[in-house]
């Protein structure tokens, strides 16, 4: 049974009642991504014809988003307890699980989850590794075996050092803002100078 402070909490999460807010607020949660398209934008090479890269990015987006989706429809059901849970005791998803009462189900997410924060570290990890050695192989033609592990070992090193911090501090206080900077000095000059660029050159 929700009680009036996850009511309460709901009311807030969604900016009192306020929609322009929640639209906000959720536009810029999107956005947190948008600092690794400068790490993996040089796999387009790969595509050859711009239709190819233009049906690979729908794919992508496509398949990313339907787990996203799918965990939003659910979530919804526990409302307005996930979002309590969220801001209070962790994570919204826990609220779920603790409707379901399935403990050894919560367990394996647990498990997939943890496995996908580190496919996703150490993917990150290789795709600003590979975007160092190409951009430094334009320049003198000749491909080092050592880079890649000093950029591997210097992320992780920073990220050690940023973890000393506080993540969850860091996030809800700097990298909310800092995605707009994402959108405004990167995204936007790609898809509007970019773009433009582009269909010049043919």
């Amino acid at each position: 049974m929700v009680d009036a402070s996850a009511e309460k909490t709901l009311s807030f999460a969604i900016g009192g009642g306020n929609l322009i807010s929640a639209i906000v607020d959720g536009l810029r949660y999107s956005f947190y991504n948008l600092g690794l398209i400068a790490a993996i934008l040089y796999s387009v090479r790969r595509c050859n014809t711009q239709r190819q890269a233009a049906v690979c990015g729908l794919l992508v987006g496509f398949i990313g988003i339907i787990p996203a989706f799918l965990l939003l429809i659910t979530m919804g059901g526990a409302l307005p307890q996930a979002v309590y849970n969220a801001t209070h005791t962790g994570t919204a998803v826990s609220a779920i699980f603790s409707m379901l009462g399935m403990r050894w189900l919560y367990i394996i997410f647990e498990i997939v989850f943890f496995g996908t924060l580190i496919e996703t570290g150490s993917a990150t990890i290789k795709a600003v590794a590979d975007r160092v050695e190409i951009s430094m192989s334009e320049d003198d033609k000749t491909r080092h075996k050592w880079r890649a592990p000093v950029v591997a070992v210097g992320l992780t090193l920073i990220g050690v050092v940023i973890s000393a911090f506080g993540l969850t501090d860091l996030i809800a206080k700097g990298y909310g803002t800092i995605c707009w900077g994402f959108l405004f000095v990167y995204v936007l000059p790609m898809c509007t100078i970019g773009a433009y660029r582009i269909s010049k050159d043919g």
